[in-house]
């Protein structure tokens, strides 16, 4: 299904650079197209399956998010830890037809899957990389909802809600304007396409990200697996943290950085002007005065004119310090936009 889909984005101008589209054609002819409506192929991103009568039950012991709260009308972002409260993956969850799905970066599906797996012994629940049956597109913007709502019962209309149709899933995401995901079949996902590609224009894949960037919104990479607690990355004030539904491998430290920690690294959208190539997550970011890399990035992208966008986690003397550099002490300078 993964290799039709690709053809059938290519022969709408899609060009690829490994697994993300890396650029479009001009739009269709007759399209009514506004620069504030995108379209975006979500490539990048796969899915974890989690069915069977445990599978709540497993996931709950295992995941920081509350489960009992994904419903057929609710997603939400949450994390996967180690005993040591770093993260192993980062997803949004959304309930499935006889379980659970877990969206996160491809490439750490199988490196989800398999630490699961140690733990799923005693359940009667199956995981599967579902990322070859399930296609994710992402639309945003005032004029996509229309052509969205030819395919689902309604929109979502609050972040993390969903609404769905013959077993395919719309669900807001964190955004200043509309933005949606859809997970669909790859049926659904043909017409969606052209049907919004009516009103809207189709993006790179570094473009959607802007907009995650833009929201505050950063999943874990195989470059930064295990190297940040839920807190770093904000996860508490996304609710991918639920603090009262009880015990899950690394709760006690995430906890306890919670209500009686000092959190030394915390979140900031950054920009790199003199980026010619977007850092890479897990890029250091180091500063003046510091013998040590002071920060990571988590993501960047390239935003046309301006160098790079990112989100980077960096300990706090040393933004308060301020001259830090991207991948080297010489390297690009960072600036921290006002809030």
């Amino acid at each position: 299904m993964l290799q039709q889909w690709r053809e059938f984005l290519e022969a709408r101008g899609a060009s690829f650079s490994g697994e993300a589209v890396s650029g479009f054609g001009d739009p269709a002819p007759g399209a009514d197209i506004d620069a504030t409506d995108i379209l975006a192929d979500l490539g990048p991103r796969g899915i974890l399956a989690v069915s069977g009568p445990d599978a709540g039950r497993f996931l709950q012991g295992q995941l920081t998010c509350n489960v009992d709260e994904v419903t057929a009308e609710h997603s939400t972002l949450g994390a996967c830890c180690t005993n040591k409260g770093r993260m192993v993956s980062s997803f949004r969850m959304l309930a499935g037809e006889d379980g659970f799905l877990l969206g996160m970066h491809r490439a750490l599906v199988p490196q989800l899957l398999e630490h699961l797996q140690k733990f799923s012994v005693f359940y009667k629940a199956e995981m599967s990389d579902a990322s070859d049956r399930v296609l994710r597109i992402g639309c945003a913007g005032p004029r996509v909802g229309e052509a969205l709502g030819k395919h689902f019962s309604g929109l979502p209309d609050s972040v993390n809600q969903v609404v769905r149709r013959d077993g395919n899933t719309l669900v807001r995401v964190h955004g200043s304007g509309p933005r949606y995901e859809a997970w669909v079949d790859a049926d659904t996902a043909h017409q969606l396409w052209d049907d919004v590609a009516a009103v809207a224009r189709p993006v790179p894949w570094n473009e959607w990200l802007l907009g995650e960037i833009a929201s505050g919104i950063a999943f874990v990479a195989p470059e930064t697996r295990e190297e940040f607690l839920p807190q770093m990355l904000n996860y508490h004030a996304v609710d991918g943290i639920s603090f009262n539904k009880g015990c899950y491998t690394g709760q006690e430290i995430v906890a306890r950085m919670q209500y009686r920690g000092n959190l030394k690294r915390t979140l900031h959208r950054v920009v790199v002007r003199e980026a010619a190539e977007a850092p890479t997550a897990g890029t250091p970011v180091f500063a003046s005065g510091h013998a040590q890399a002071v920060g990571t990035f988590a993501v960047a992208a390239l935003r046309q004119g301006l160098g790079a966008e990112g989100l980077c986690v960096i300990q706090r003397d040393a933004v308060e310090a301020g001259d830090l550099h991207a991948g080297s002490p010489e390297g690009p300078v960072l600036e921290l936009p006002a809030p």
